[in-house]
């Protein structure tokens, strides 16, 4: 059947079917269906996105009226647009849902929607459903349909519509609660495996440090009781000091070694470096030395301490490959 190109108003009393009519008339004549509630919820949605509604329900009209002059609010092949963005799926979200009300009141926001059906019903071949649609937005159509329906029937509608709608309102509460499980369960996963994973780094770290230990302290504990070996390398450092001339020398030696470190170090190495040499000797110098020039306020430390920290340095890294690959 061939239908001219008009614009068809379907009014009627609430719960009739007048939408689910113009829908189908819609889809048999391929007519547009314009869907005003669309439109709503696509201010709605702007409203929000832009803070021109706040969470309690409490709108800039001034604002929200001049920024409705720049919004491209319309119709496409899948639904609802602004712009290019298609915004079928955000509009039919509960956050939407429950701040359309609202808006709809607004004078300017009902101005704004019935001048885009009107410019949409300049294109004629449309279809439209609402109550009033006949004689405010579209008084001239071709052809007016109101409708009614028995009041048992309409109240049997109406309640299927409030518990699908409740249905629908729970299946987004209940999925929207998935996802917030979910990326709960998400993040303390990602949290437990991080401490677990910097647990395990700090017990790796302490094995190797207990290794490496091991392997350094008797060794250089062994190493630096010999004072044949620490005068050799008195002699090294102290001629380092004395390249450019001779300088007076303070030295601070271990009490353990005194008897075998004190001639030396009074005697032989001044003999040696051409110059004066202070020795001290301390119980907290437990290996090694202490070298520095006798007026320079600062000491260079060779004591058993500094020797196990670059030992330790140097045999770290193949200890920790050999201990964990």
């Amino acid at each position: 059947m061939q239908v001219p190109d008009i614009i068809i108003a379907i009014d009627g009393y609430s719960s009739t079917g007048k939408s689910s009519f113009a829908k189908i008339i819609a889809k048999e004549f391929s007519f547009l269906y314009l869907d005003s509630g669309a439109l709503y919820r696509g201010v709605t949605l702007f409203a929000i996105e832009n803070g021109y509604i706040s969470d309690d329900c409490t709108i800039d009209v001034p604002g929200l009226d001049k920024a409705l002059t720049g919004l491209d609010l319309h119709f496409g092949e899948d639904g609802t647009y602004i712009g290019e963005r298609c915004i079928e799926k955000e509009i039919r979200s509960l956050e939407v849902a429950g701040k359309v009300s609202p808006i709809a009141t607004v004078a300017e926001v009902r101005s704004f929607v019935d001048m885009k059906l009107r410019e949409f019903g300049k294109k004629r071949r449309v279809v439209m459903d609402g109550r009033d649609i006949g004689t405010t937005v579209f008084p001239d159509a071709e052809l007016k349909i109101f409708m009614t329906a028995d009041p048992m029937i309409r109240a049997q509608r109406r309640a299927d519509e409030m518990i699908a709608k409740a249905q629908a309102e729970a299946a987004q509460i209940v999925a929207a609660a998935q996802k917030q499980a979910e990326e709960i369960r998400t993040k303390t996963a990602s949290d437990i495996k991080m401490a677990s994973s910097q647990s395990l780094a700090a017990t790796k770290k302490d094995i190797e440090t207990l290794v490496v230990g091991k392997m350094t302290d008797e060794a250089v504990k062994k190493t630096l009781a010999s004072a044949d070996f620490i005068k050799e390398i008195i002699k090294a450092v102290a001629e380092k000091f004395t390249t450019e001339g001779p300088v007076d020398l303070a030295l601070v030696l271990p009490e353990s070694l005194k008897k075998e470190l004190e001639p030396f170090a009074t005697k032989e190495l001044a003999k040696i470096l051409g110059a004066g040499v202070e020795a001290s000797f301390s119980k907290k110098v437990s290996g090694g030395f202490k070298i520095g020039p006798k007026d320079g306020g600062y000491f260079v430390s060779f004591t058993e301490e500094t020797f196990n920290e670059l030992i330790a340095e140097y045999l770290r890294p193949t200890t920790k490959k050999l201990l964990f690959g």
